[in-house]
């Protein structure tokens, strides 16, 4: 995951996407709500740390099972390192959500999230997802 700010990158970070049979959902999304704590009621209340939901019960959220981080692992949130986590979860919150624009694009069968603030733009350049400030594509 790559994170920028008005169009500069800030942060790289490893993550955990859908594993076969899951999918983290592609597309562009703006964060419908944020929970520093959340225990997931689907999945025997396995705890997401500063969870940013984007896409109905998928969200950006910290994970304690690092060692997935960098794989398909999860059930279709984007997980990360817990304080990786709490960073973009401060960031999101200081922008606001109507300024904060979650990128995702499909990366083989798993999604990579790619997350910018205000006029971030997105391309993919072997299977990774970079920020560049004039427009393209993915």
């Amino acid at each position: 995951m790559e994170v920028s700010v008005d169009g500069a990158p800030r942060y790289h970070w490893r993550v955990s996407t859908a594993r076969r049979g899951y999918i983290t959902p592609p597309g562009t999304y703006h964060p419908q709500r944020l929970a520093l704590r959340w225990y997931s009621k689907k999945y025997d209340n396995a705890p997401m740390p500063h969870s940013i939901f984007f896409y109905g019960g998928c969200a950006i959220h910290g994970t304690y099972e690092i060692s997935g981080l960098g794989r398909p692992v999860s059930h279709g949130c984007v997980r990360l390192d817990p304080g990786n986590a709490a960073i973009l979860y401060g960031l999101v919150e200081r922008q606001g959500l109507g300024s904060t624009t979650i990128v995702g694009a499909l990366d083989g069968r798993s999604l990579r999230g790619a997350l910018a603030t205000k006029q971030s733009r997105l391309c993919r350049r072997t299977g990774l997802l970079r920020f560049a400030r004039n427009d393209t594509t993915l």
